[in-house]
């Protein structure tokens, strides 16, 4: 299946994928829908149901190692539509974290790419990283900045 349009903003996007839909649960409670288009040579590689027991991107660095290249992402509020209410045992309309992610390798071919809608009373972002990273990547202190 082809990459779905509007998915990777960067990058060229390959000739097949394989599209991986999981819903993640804690405590019995759906926290997660995800939606990844896997290029399909990549997940070729994964080891056979790799992907039911762990995370796309480990297995991405398993297989792509030191091909793996930049790593784009986007993240909105927007209210849940009921497809993902009834997905996420949550209710219409309420708040719905969306992450649009794509993951390049060294040569700008989109590897993987996909969406996660977590629910909002579920969804914590909690990051470290160095202090210095935005005079590597000064996108991350101002969007669409340029080197």
């Amino acid at each position: 299946m082809a990459l779905r349009p509007g998915l990777a903003r960067h990058g060229t996007p390959l000739d097949s994928y394989v599209m991986v839909r999981k819903l993640h649960v804690h405590g019995g409670t759906p926290f997660c829908l995800i939606e990844m288009y896997v290029a399909s040579s990549v997940f070729a590689r994964f080891p056979r149901g790799g992907e039911k027991h762990h995370k796309l991107v480990h297995l991405l660095r398993q297989v792509e190692g030191d091909r793996l290249g930049m790593m784009q992402q986007t993240m909105t509020v927007e209210p849940a539509d009921y497809l993902l209410a009834h997905d996420l045992a949550y209710g219409f309309g309420a708040p719905i974290a969306r992450i649009t992610r794509s993951t390049l390798d060294v040569d700008g071919n989109v590897l993987m790419a996909g969406q996660f809608w977590y629910r909002g009373d579920r969804f914590i972002l909690d990051v470290e990283m160095p202090a210095k990273l935005t005079e590597h990547y000064p996108a991350l202190a101002i969007p669409d900045s340029r080197r």
